[in-house]
């Protein structure tokens, strides 16, 4: 696979710094900010009236200045302060104020459209003649996306065949699929609950492909339909990549519609993680989300599908006249291989009305960062993420439950230390894991804080090898500003508090 490497690694590290903002920029500070965005909209020499109107939106201003701040100390979950160029676009976006859904409310900004989708398919390693893919306001919405087409698939194969569907349909999914996945197949499903879910099991947090493969064929041997396989190119708890080669071989023998969830992850395709990925182009749909690994505002994710046979059942036969929505396959077909500049991109969405940021904030990054940047910072964060795993193995307190694929680690008290100081139920374990990061190492989640760290809960062997549920800690490193440093001193804070509290009762 294509790697987007610098000449000289050093060099091209600091080059990628500058497109994030710098924490001494005056300008960017909260309350600065919110007095600059207030003068800008305001003039220089504002009325009485429009004093009384600056006044108010400080007062606004005044209940959120305490924000916790997304910066390179915040190292909890999938949240980094925007890139510059992604937060650019965005608040040119709300600027122009268009609505993509209509071609001739947001000329200019759908022209843009097909270089940034064509980005986001060179990034997972898609044919751009062949694939095509839609903007959405975020994962859940793609999720839910994927799954449609994935059930309309079917749905057309039976209504080609004269013949009804008098059974539910069957996703088979990672245990560890994000919640949008249930979200989207209850929603999907209806109160007959016509699309049912079987959980593969998933040692070590991946899909088992065996038992994928078994339970397929158990699936088909009774007669059901198999929809779709649910694969997840980097968990959302763990950061670990499913085995996508193999979930893909076995998946295609049975002519299973394949969907990877890569909202989070997918976008490691590009970093010296490469090989975890290798097989996400076979994919026939992938999610992504901007809002992550693209360094963009919220709310930007996208789904894109390996075939745009299969994206144009999504709304074929849709009408909607007074937007310009094409009703024929054929039509509908040549604007989704962007053949047709004309057309609305709303008709290739399952939403409707939708602002151009996702489109303006992905340009943006795409063409100053670019793919070579954007290698650069997942890189740097993976450099972060081995040294936190090093650090963490080093620890008498403290200790890695998995070794990370991507930039996400989640770790725990060791279960000799539990067993010393006689934790003996999950209860306390989670009040110590809580109050440790919180109060104690992030100072309450306001303002600059101090280190933030996320938590989960997960089932692991205790002190006696009995498997229970267990409260965890999780990092996962966005903000290319993060340094070891910084790491070796949250890790430290969190020792210390861990000790505290473990030693009173």
């Amino acid at each position: 696979m294509e790697r987007f490497l610098p000449a000289n690694k050093d060099k091209e590290q600091a080059r990628v710094l500058q497109y994030f903002i710098d924490p001494q920029n005056p300008n960017m500070q909260y309350k600065q900010f919110a007095r600059n965005l207030t003068s800008m909209f305001l003039g220089a020499n504002p009325s009485a009236e429009q004093q009384k109107i600056a006044r108010q939106l400080m007062g606004i201003f005044d209940e959120v200045k305490d924000a916790r701040q997304f910066n390179e100390t915040y190292i909890g979950h999938m949240l980094s302060e925007a890139s510059i160029p992604g937060m650019w676009g965005y608040m040119l976006a709300t600027r122009l104020g268009s609505n993509t859904v209509a071609r001739e409310v947001s000329e200019l900004e759908s022209r843009l459209e097909p270089e940034a989708i064509r980005g986001l398919m060179k990034m997972v390693g898609y044919d751009q003649n062949e694939a095509s893919g839609t903007f959405t306001s975020g994962g859940s919405i793609a999720v839910f996306t994927a799954i449609d087409v994935a059930v309309k698939r079917i749905k057309r194969q039976f209504d080609e065949a004269e013949k009804q569907i008098d059974k539910p349909l069957v996703i088979l999914y990672n245990k560890f699929a994000h919640y949008s996945f249930h979200k989207a197949v209850d929603a999907l499903g209806g109160p007959a609950r016509m699309i049912e879910k079987m959980e593969v099991e998933s040692p070590g947090f991946r899909m088992n492909p065996r038992d994928l493969e078994k339970k397929i064929e158990q699936s088909l041997k009774e007669g059901k339909i198999v929809a779709a396989v649910f694969a997840i190119a980097g968990e959302t708890e763990t950061g670990i990549v499913d085995d996508l080669t193999q979930i893909s071989k076995i998946s295609k023998k049975h002519g299973i519609f394949t969907i990877a969830d890569g909202a989070y992850g997918a976008p490691y395709r590009l970093s010296r993680k490469s090989s975890l990925f290798k097989s996400l182009n076979e994919y026939d749909a992938i999610t992504i989300d901007g809002h992550k690994a693209l360094y963009t505002p919220y709310s930007n994710g996208a789904v894109l599908f390996k075939d745009k046979h299969n994206h144009v059942l999504l709304n074929l036969g849709v009408k909607a006249p007074y937007v310009k929505f094409e009703e024929k396959e054929e039509a509908i077909l040549r604007n989704l291989s962007y053949k047709n500049l004309g057309f609305s991109l709303g008709e290739k969405r399952f939403e409707g009305s939708g602002g151009a940021g996702s489109i303006l904030s992905t340009v943006a990054v795409l063409r100053t960062l670019g793919l070579e940047g954007l290698t650069t910072v997942y890189d740097i964060t993976l450099d972060r993420i081995e040294y936190l795993n090093d650090r963490l193995n080093r620890s008498k307190i403290l200790m890695p439950i998995h070794e990370p694929d991507v930039n996400l680690q989640c770790f725990r008290i060791r279960p000799d230390v539990e067993h010393l100081f006689g934790v003996n139920d999950n209860s306390r374990r989670s009040d110590i894991v809580e109050k440790s990061r919180i109060d104690d190492v992030d100072k309450g989640l306001r303002g600059k804080g101090g280190f933030f760290f996320s938590s989960t809960d997960f089932d692991l062997p205790n002190y006696y090898g009995k498997i229970e549920q267990t409260a965890v800690w999780r990092a996962c490193l966005m903000n290319p500003r993060t340094s070891n440093k910084i790491l070796d001193q949250a890790v430290a804070e969190l020792e210390s508090s861990v000790l505290k509290r473990l030693g009173s009762k």
